[in-house]
């Protein structure tokens, strides 16, 4: 039997089918390589996928439309007109410090299937375990010894919150630390730094970057602080960024990491009580331990432990979800 016709709602501004253009300037490093494999599964079962613009454009209609984040509208709207309705599924993937109305309990009751990286919210049923997805390699390793790079960098978007879980402010203490005491050291790239903050201009700031893990492939370690702390399974791309590019992380995100990315691979944020303590650590760290820290990405990122986080992981979930269906 085939599987069933899939509609994918991205937001602005991934529609009319940009999602699955792989020369498209929205597919940085190839990030979106996991909607182009979706879609050859569904072709090759014998189903087709487009956006949902490109459905209403070409009169067809899907039977499941899969949603990325909670609309704003409600979604017997979105799928009004379509005889028989699709089936409304949704992918959860803003944090509820980035987009509130994600997690409201209600807003989860329009539709059937719920994809989420939530660890508490998973049952296997309406609510499905899904990671944000990564193109995953096993990367070479490096030369400790002969290696030319800079210290530290931090790659994020300027961004603030007044939620009690944020990291944004965490993110600016750290960047604030190393322009007062260790400029050299440092390199801050990202969005939205050149407009500066109440406390003055980021003279850290070295633009936007196009490659992102060329860039971090510059440095011996990468300050990689999720958008908020202490939410089980809120694991983005920041962590696998780091690991393939061969810079060590210094992270900060959910507490029950370590159940899903074995703690060897990371420097955890958390064991230090200030940027202080934190800079000495990473001074005093010897070549050996260095190499640590890199083969034990590399032997994360060749096992099955890894494999949730993969475009391959993500799209196994959602197909064998649509598998269930028909």
């Amino acid at each position: 039997m085939p599987l069933p016709n899939l509609a994918i709602a991205p937001f602005y501004p991934y529609e009319q089918d940009t999602l699955f253009d792989p020369k498209s300037s929205l597919n940085r490093d190839d990030c979106l390589a996991f909607f182009r494999l979706l879609r050859a599964r569904l072709e090759a079962a014998g189903a087709w996928c487009h956006t949902i613009d490109v459905c209403r454009d070409r009169g067809l209609v899907p039977d499941v439309v899969l949603f990325f984040e909670i609309p704003h509208a409600p979604v017997a709207s979105l799928l009004a007109g379509w005889d028989p309705r699709p089936e409304a599924w949704v992918v959860l993937q803003e944090c509820e410090v980035t987009l509130p109305h994600n997690w409201v309990p209600t807003r989860h009751l329009e539709f059937t299937r719920v994809f989420t990286w939530a660890d508490p919210l998973v049952d296997g049923v309406r609510y499905r375990k899904l990671n944000f997805p990564n193109a995953l390699h096993v990367p070479a390793p490096l030369d400790v010894e002969t290696a030319d790079r800079n210290l530290v960098t931090m790659v994020a978007g300027h961004k603030e919150a007044a939620h009690p879980l944020e990291l944004y402010s965490a993110r600016r203490a750290v960047i604030r630390w190393f322009e007062a005491h260790q400029p050299e050291a440092f390199d801050l790239y990202g969005v939205g730094w050149e407009r500066g903050a109440a406390d003055g201009p980021f003279p850290s700031y070295a633009g936007p970057v196009d490659r992102k893990l060329e860039a971090l492939d510059r440095y011996w370690f990468t300050v990689c602080f999720e958008n908020a702390r202490h939410i089980d399974g809120y694991i983005t791309e920041k962590l696998f960024d780091c690991l393939l590019a061969r810079t060590v992380p210094v992270y900060w995100g959910p507490d029950n990491i370590g159940e899903h990315v074995p703690a060897d691979t990371f420097i955890d944020m958390r064991s230090f009580g200030s940027v202080d303590e934190l800079h000495a650590f990473l001074v005093a760290m010897e070549p050996d331990a260095y190499e640590g820290y890199l083969a034990a990405a590399r032997r994360f990122l060749g096992g099955p432990q890894a494999r949730p986080f993969s475009n391959e992981g993500w799209t196994d979930v959602v197909v064998g979800a649509l598998e269930d269906r028909s």
